[in-house]
């Protein structure tokens, strides 16, 4: 175990007053539900899990995490957070997941993400998020949670980069139509969680080229019509699953 210990000196007693204390553990440091309403300038830089979730953090600045070069795993999830700085990841060049669900966050700047070229994980269920512009350059992203969000319109363009994508969960948004190959750049796509959304047809090439997928969850939309004749062609295997939830 190592103890970061930082002290005020009071020089007319010369007493040492303890005003703050951190507990590493296998370079893991917990901080969760502590009341923090930001976060701490003085964090161990050689920590590689960092636990700040449960707290009542607004706003993610540029220098929060800075030169935290080893973090691989950050939990921000339960906080207040509706602004993150477009730098604020900069120096997490070794992050492998990311969790940031239930927060208030509306707004994703573009190149927010850009550094994270290690991330597999990146959990953001439960915001209030429209639109994915942000979803660039993460190249080594496995999965992807959106779920419980405010998104209506899924644009042709905002899965490009998700070449390594496997699992992605857009269940409980407000999405009503589905472009045709908006998926096909997810080429090693396996689970495809479209549940409670407003859907109301699935066209010709929807999934064409995902010859990975094993799981379709379309439970609970609006679906009127689909076109069977190429939605499914090459992942026949799904289709039991496809209608198994369709209705339910």
């Amino acid at each position: 175990m190592e103890e970061y210990d930082h002290f005020i000196f009071i020089e007319e007693e010369y007493n040492v007053i303890e005003i703050n204390k951190y507990d590493v553990i296998n370079r893991e440091l917990n901080l969760s539900n502590k009341g923090l309403t930001k976060i701490p300038s003085d964090l161990p830089t050689n920590i590689i899990s960092l636990d700040l979730s449960g707290n009542r953090i607004k706003k993610i600045k540029n220098d929060d995490l800075k030169n935290l070069f080893h973090l691989e795993k950050l939990y921000l999830n339960y906080n207040l957070i509706n602004e993150i700085d477009i730098d604020a990841f900069k120096d997490l060049n070794s992050l492998y997941e990311l969790y940031l669900s239930h927060n208030r966050i509306r707004i994703i700047k573009n190149d927010t993400f850009k550094s994270l070229n290690l991330l597999n994980i990146l959990n953001l269920s439960c915001n209030n998020l429209k639109d994915l512009k942000f979803l660039k350059n993460l190249y080594s992203l496995n999965e992807l949670n959106l779920s419980y969000n405010n998104i209506v319109d899924l644009k042709i363009d905002y899965f490009d980069d998700l070449f390594k994508l496997r699992n992605l969960n857009l269940s409980y948004n407000y999405i009503s139509k589905i472009n045709e190959k908006i998926f096909s750049p997810l080429k090693l796509l396996k689970d495809l969680n479209l549940c409670h959304n407003l859907i109301e047809n699935v066209l010709d090439n929807t999934f064409k080229g995902l010859v990975l997928l094993k799981n379709i969850n379309l439970k609970n939309n609006k679906i009127i019509t689909y076109e069977s004749k190429y939605s499914f062609k090459n992942i026949l295997n799904v289709i039991y699953k496809f209608f198994l939830n369709l209705f339910m």
